[in-house]
C-alpha cells in the first residue's frame, strides 16, 4: 500500500516481463495486490492527497460489485518512465489496494541499431485492466 509507510500485507505479485512486448522500450508491468487494517492506512485510503499527487487524476470503478476509487499518477527517473493505476476500496474493516505500474523506458536512449519501437501502452494497459477486472471478495 502507497500510504503512510505503514505495514500491511501483499497477497499477490504478478509482474509481465519485457518479453511480452519484444524489440520494445517496454520493460515490465507489475501488479501488487495487498491491504492493511491500520488506523492509518483506513483513514488515508481513499485520500488522494495521500495516495497520488495533487491533480493527478481520480475516477471510481465498480469491480465485480465493489466499488474502487482509482488514481492514476507517473513518474520519471533516468530515463525510465513509471505510470501506476491505484485501486482503492475498503471492505471488512481494512484497506485494499490494486496496484499496477507500467515501466518503460525512453526509446530515444537507445541507438537506432537496436531497431527498437515504440512499445503499445493501450495493449499492456488493457492486459492489466482485465486482471484487475476479475478481482472480487469472497
Amino acid at each position: 500500500l502507497r500510504s503512510a509507510g505503514e505495514p500491511g500485507v501483499q497477497y499477490l505479485t504478478l509482474v509481465i516481463p519485457k518479453a511480452f512486448q519484444p524489440q520494445t522500450n517496454f520493460d515490465e508491468a507489475t501488479l501488487v495486490i495487498g491491504s492493511s487494517r491500520t488506523t492509518a492506512a483506513l483513514k488515508d485510503c481513499l485520500a488522494p492527497g495521500v495516495v497520488a499527487n495533487p491533480g493527478d487524476a481520480t475516477s471510481t470503478r465498480v469491480i465485480n460489485g465493489t466499488p474502487f476509487s482509482v488514481y492514476h499518477f507517473t513518474g520519471a527517473g533516468a530515463g525510465n518512465y513509471y505510470e501506476t493505476t491505484s485501486y482503492r476500496t475498503t471492505h471488512a474493516g481494512q484497506c485494499y489496494s490494486l496496484e499496477y505500474t507500467i515501466h518503460s523506458s525512453q526509446i530515444a536512449n537507445y541507438p537506432q541499431s537496436y531497431n527498437l519501437h515504440q512499445f503499445d501502452d493501450h495493449e499492456v494497459n488493457t492486459v492489466m485492466e482485465r486482471i484487475v477486472g476479475t478481482f472480487t471478495f469472497l
